[in-house]
């Protein structure tokens, strides 16, 4: 914390006073005081100079606490600010780094009764399901104007990413990310944080975006001239995920295609979806396409029947075959 010095007696500017860096070396700091206020000299044990005083020694103590990226951030500063002498007209003189900050926080405790507003610094790290960092990328964005928009960010290590500019206060936030043969699963609940969940995430999880042929899976073949088709499995335990991947030949399709899993019910499809995805699909006739697609499945209850359904949407009688393989992930 910087120490107060007085080198010489000088008559109180009205809205600085000068003081001598004692730790620091010849630093000068500018300070705000209101006009009027009395000098430290002049009276030591003035409420009004112990006000400066705590002022004073908080600022510099949030000086001391910021991160070694919010420091280089504010030497690059620099700021014209003014400087009122008792009969004279105001004078600008330059402040940046450390007295800069300083000076603007003095301003912001001695008129608002509150430190300044800094943007937050975030780290989030890219991983697999087994918390592995990965080779990618990541976003995090934010609405400060209305719309969303990503935020500056660093690649500090492997899957590391740092954001230090991130808006406190301009909820929701959300997350994606990307690497090489994965997919984002864009959960609901990482797509509208709040700023304490934005804190405290920090881990972001990709998903396998091939299928995981060395896992076991099961494959239901499957030919149609419905809008619709389905197949019932069972969960013998907690599963996180289901993945199912999709092959699909048509007589031309033009359409949406949602894959989901529904509760039982007959005929299939009324019920709501538990969880679905869906996509833009346009097929000429004869043509096959692949599909890979990540549902989260932890509102399914163990040893109880579901339907995974393929949908097909915009499409009066669709004729379409082919085979789904379903891998019930725990």
């Amino acid at each position: 914390m910087a120490k107060v010095e007085i080198r010489e007696y000088r008559e109180q500017y009205a809205h600085f006073g000068f003081y001598k860096q004692g730790a620091g070396g010849d630093v000068i700091l500018l300070i705000r005081r209101k006009v009027g206020d009395p000098t430290d000299y002049m009276h030591d044990h003035s409420k009004a100079v112990q006000r400066q005083r705590e002022i004073f020694t908080q600022a510099s103590q949030h000086y001391a606490h910021l991160t070694p990226t919010q420091k280089a951030d504010w030497r690059r500063q620099i700021r014209w600010v003014s400087r009122i002498k008792p009969g004279s007209k105001s004078e600008e003189v330059i402040l940046k780094g450390r007295q800069l900050f300083i000076s603007e926080d003095i301003h912001e405790l001695a008129t608002k009764q509150k430190q300044l507003v800094l943007p937050l610094e975030i780290c989030i790290m890219l991983v697999d399901d087994a918390l592995n960092p990965l080779e990618g990328e990541l976003w995090l964005y934010c609405t400060v104007t209305g719309e969303w928009f990503d935020l500056p960010k660093e690649e500090i290590a492997k899957g590391c990413w740092l954001f230090t500019k991130v808006p406190p206060g301009y909820p929701p936030y959300r997350v994606y990310g990307e690497a090489l043969e994965y997919l984002d699963p864009l959960l609901p609940e990482h797509q509208a944080m709040s700023e304490d969940e934005m804190k405290a995430y920090h881990y972001h999880v990709l998903l396998p975006g091939v299928p995981p042929y060395h896992l076991p899976y099961t494959r239901y073949n499957y030919s149609s001239w419905a809008w619709y088709i389905s197949h019932r499995f069972k969960p013998t335990e907690l599963i996180k995920w289901v993945y199912v991947y999709t092959k699909i030949t048509t007589r031309g399709f033009d359409g949406t295609l949602t894959t989901g899993i529904k509760e039982p019910f007959y005929p299939p499809p009324p019920p709501e979806w538990i969880t679905s995805k869906e996509r833009t699909v346009s097929l000429a006739y004869g043509e096959t396409a692949y599909y890979f697609t990540i549902l989260p499945a932890t509102a399914l209850v163990p040893n109880t029947n579901y339907y995974l359904v393929l949908l097909m949407a915009d499409e009066a009688q669709p004729t379409w075959w082919g085979y789904n393989d379903v891998w019930l992930i725990p």
